[in-house]
């Protein structure tokens, strides 16, 4: 695995695994009646959106030929961080707005089996930070070859799924012994969520705008 590559892989991964939303709502998720059934659910639909939005991506940069062009991926670059950077402008406009956060606690609550796995799957392919981030990631990964390709992908996915394997993972080994370590978790998310997300929105922002700007300028 190229260098490069790998630090990518874990930065981005770290960037989709780090979504104070997506954790806020599967400990809720955990915190339920139903906790056990809804929390592999949950797991699984996220996994699942993962690999299929890398999926789409690898797919259509191979019908397009994108291949080593570095117009083409530098364009993507900047594009996915001036996106970045106007979804932190949008989170900074909305900082004193709870009511997104209020919806999910009340509604992951009462979710059934097949709610929770849908949630998992809008969160990790169409929730917008993580569907940029990973698009950014499968269009970088579309230069290399499919073997590789598919393994540094994996590795991506794996991060990417630390703070919901995690959470899931514990609850089936401990039970409901750490639903009180889960609340507190919870509770401080709350309160940082806003001011996480916009930091991590303007950091890879920074990021993919910078690395675009030296592909297209000849210097990446």
């Amino acid at each position: 695995m190229m260098t490069t590559n790998l630090l990518d892989v874990f930065t981005h991964g770290l960037g989709v695994a780090i979504s104070p939303l997506v954790i806020i709502a599967l400990v809720m998720i955990l915190l339920s009646p139903r906790a056990k059934e809804n929390g592999i659910a949950f797991l699984a639909g996220w996994l699942f959106g993962l690999g299929a939005l890398g999926g789409v991506i690898f797919m259509i940069g191979g019908l397009s030929g994108m291949g080593h062009r570095p117009v083409i991926h530098g364009a993507l670059a900047l594009t996915f961080g001036l996106l970045l950077f106007a979804l932190a402008l949008r989170s900074w406009g909305h900082r004193k707005d709870k009511q997104e956060t209020s919806r999910w606690l009340s509604a992951a609550d009462h979710f059934t089996p097949l709610q929770a796995g849908a949630a998992g799957c809008f969160f990790a392919a169409i929730y917008p930070k993580n569907l940029i981030l990973t698009a950014a990631m499968a269009s970088k990964l579309a230069e290399t070859a499919s073997p590789q390709r598919i393994e540094d992908y994996g590795l991506f996915i794996v991060i990417g799924s630390l703070t919901i394997a995690g959470p899931v993972v514990l609850y089936l080994l401990a039970g409901k012994t750490i639903q009180p370590r889960l609340d507190r978790s919870k509770d401080w998310l709350v309160q940082h969520s806003r001011q996480i997300l916009i930091a991590l929105l303007c950091f890879f922002g920074a990021r993919l705008s910078i690395r675009g700007l030296l592909l297209l300028t000849g210097g990446g």
